[in-house]
């Protein structure tokens, strides 16, 4: 019996046989690469934690005597007001203490020294009464590493600032009669949000706490509080920005460098990212190395460099996530942040004028011995970002390690600033 279909009668003209050809071997191709790929780009349900990589909180810290957990430079019960904040990408740690109804600081620490290197600040302004809050960034000091499918940019750290907020038993977003009369934390965790760019500015008391917050960013913490404000300006009543990141100068990125920050991770893979990581520093060049004195009086071992050298040693992800920031993080080219920040200064002050109250400006404080966020160049470049008559810029004698080598001083300008 003869074919229904001979096979002359699927016979191709050359051209069109190359076609069905060509069309083939794409489909072919496709095909491999969808099953070759096929596990890469799943992203974690919102309830899994594939992914996660978990703090040494949980991996390292039940094996340890209380002897040993003591003596670490970094213990979990450095600062008081612990808890441990669960959320999609991870569960990261969080301090508060200090008044109730105390002004209202929070605390954004840099790029490798966890919230820890904050405390002396944190610890004065809570004596003078403040409300403080300090947290973990994700993939440091207890806190959890994200999924690797989660860039470390702004909006990882945007988002992990409003869950700490969102996480405190006590109003951040502003007084009302009852924070001050009352103790009960719960009675004033549910109020509705009125915030503003602007403060009362008396001392930092326990009666007239302003509205919203201040916000205070370390070196990469500079460069993400400054991002948070310049999208939330309604929030963040007095901006703080020390030794930060966000506008440093593109000529001063070496060639290493570039390759952190620019390499795909395909042509740069992390093992070979972190051998050329440079290692934190102080930068003052001179004297005792502030990084290897203690952060706080009664933990003698609980300094920046042990801190740092404890993560890398004992955190799976630290290394992974200070990478991830030198590559996706506001390092760089932040002025157009900077200036949208400086913009809801102004509208502020001019708001502020018709009501007859004051508005802050924000400050920036540098260190004169600064060799990572040079004083010269950023407190320049600061002014013209944020505008001369946004911005009060303050250069002490210390080096990169400005919170921790004078928190006294720190501390002085940020009160006469709120005055102010």
């Amino acid at each position: 019996m003869a074919p229904l279909i001979s096979s002359s009668s699927l016979r191709l003209p050359p051209q069109a046989s190359a076609y069905v050809a060509a069309g083939a071997a794409a489909s072919l191709s496709v095909l491999i690469l969808r099953r070759a790929f096929a596990g890469s780009f799943q992203v974690p349900h919102p309830d899994d934690d594939a992914g996660i990589t978990p703090s040494p909180l949980t991996t390292v810290l039940p094996h340890l005597t209380p002897a040993e957990i003591k003596a670490l430079p970094y213990p979990p019960d450095a600062l008081p007001g612990a808890r441990d904040v669960p959320s999609p990408y991870g569960t990261f740690r969080v301090y508060e203490f200090g008044p109730n109804d105390g002004r209202k600081v929070l605390f954004v620490h840099g790029i490798s020294t966890p919230s820890i290197g904050l405390a002396p600040i944190a610890q004065r302004l809570a004596e003078r009464g403040c409300r403080v809050m300090l947290f973990d960034l994700f993939g440091r000091g207890f806190s959890s590493l994200p999924p690797s499918n989660i860039p470390h940019d702004t909006r990882l750290y945007t988002t992990q600032i409003h869950l700490a907020l969102a996480s405190s038993p006590v109003s951040w977003t502003s007084p009302s009669l009852d924070d001050i009369t009352t103790d009960n934390p719960s009675e004033t965790a549910n109020r509705s949000p009125t915030y503003s760019m602007s403060s009362a500015h008396s001392s930092p008391s326990r009666t007239s706490p302003p509205p919203g917050f201040t916000l205070v960013g370390y070196s990469l913490g500079g460069g993400l509080a400054a991002a948070f404000t310049s999208h939330y300006p309604n929030l963040v009543h007095s901006l703080v920005l020390l030794a930060p990141g966000g506008i440093l100068r593109p000529e001063h990125v070496t060639t290493t460098s570039r390759l952190l920050y620019y390499a795909p991770r395909a042509l740069l893979p992390d093992w070979l990212a972190e051998r050329l990581r440079p290692r934190p520093h102080s930068g003052s060049g001179r004297g005792p190395d502030p990084d290897a004195a203690p952060l706080l009086a009664d933990r003698p071992a609980s300094s920046v460099s042990g801190a740092v050298a404890w993560q890398l040693a004992h955190h799976a992800g630290f290394a992974r996530a200070v990478l991830g920031c030198l590559r996706e993080g506001p390092i760089h080219g932040q002025g157009r942040a900077w200036g949208r920040v400086g913009a809801g200064v102004a509208a502020a002050r001019g708001r502020g004028r018709e009501e007859r109250r004051a508005v802050s400006k924000v400050l920036v404080v540098l260190g004169q011995r600064d060799g990572v966020v040079r004083a010269d160049e950023v407190g320049r470049d600061a002014r013209e970002a944020l505008g001369e008559e946004n911005v009060v810029v303050v250069v002490l004698d210390a080096g990169h390690g400005v919170p921790y080598e004078c928190p006294e001083e720190v501390v002085g300008v940020m009160e006469r600033n709120w005055r102010e």
